[in-house]
């Protein structure tokens, strides 16, 4: 815009010929953020194949959820993914996400088969994404709480258990220790006789 002493040039000659100049210069100077956004996405973004949007999508759905973790994590990863399948383009739906989340609850043997079958035996109106996680999160919660419970019970019954072999444990010692030394004066019994014999 300025000339070799400094003065604004762009008075001096016709917008037709700005017009090519701010386009190559300035580019997107007068856009929106949204209408870049959309322009990343769309134009300068690397587009997926098909082939690599069906990749992404089966992998994602299919990644395990690992049952050491919070269940409710596992459902907001599952809500991620569905935002990002959005963002590239790649149609999917809260009955797609609520069938792959139904396939990781049986993988991860976490549940009882009763507790599974009860879920399959809904009604189908009724398997919502909403349903599915408090369905599943009430049984994962009870599960946690009856391994807890079952872990103190074995914490108690194992304590129980040292201290009934280390009663018998000091008890076998005492036995030991009497028969000791019940064979030990028998011994000195034999020995004192032998030697009064040989006296003899």
């Amino acid at each position: 815009r300025r000339g070799r002493e400094g003065i604004d040039i762009s008075y001096a000659v016709s917008d037709d010929a700005l017009a090519p100049l701010k386009k190559l210069y300035i580019g997107f100077g007068d856009s929106t953020i949204l209408t870049m956004l959309d322009h990343l996405r769309q134009k300068t973004a690397i587009k997926m194949t098909t082939a690599q949007k069906y990749d992404y999508k089966t992998n994602g759905y299919n990644a395990p959820w690992d049952p050491t973790t919070s269940i409710t994590a596992y459902f907001t990863s599952l809500d991620r993914f569905q935002i990002s399948l959005s963002d590239r383009g790649i149609a999917t739906s809260d009955a797609e996400k609520t069938m792959a989340a139904g396939a990781q609850m049986w993988n991860s043997e976490m549940f009882t088969e009763d507790q599974m079958l009860a879920w399959e035996n809904k009604p189908a109106e009724q398997q919502t994404w909403a349903n599915l996680q408090a369905y599943f999160t009430e049984k994962w919660l009870e599960r946690k709480q009856y391994s807890t419970t079952t872990a103190k019970q074995s914490r108690f019954k194992e304590a129980a258990l040292a201290a009934q072999e280390k009663e018998a444990a000091e008890a076998e010692g005492e036995t030991q220790a009497m028969l000791f030394a019940m064979l030990q004066e028998q011994h000195d019994k034999q020995i004192a006789t032998m030697e009064a014999a040989n006296k003899a």
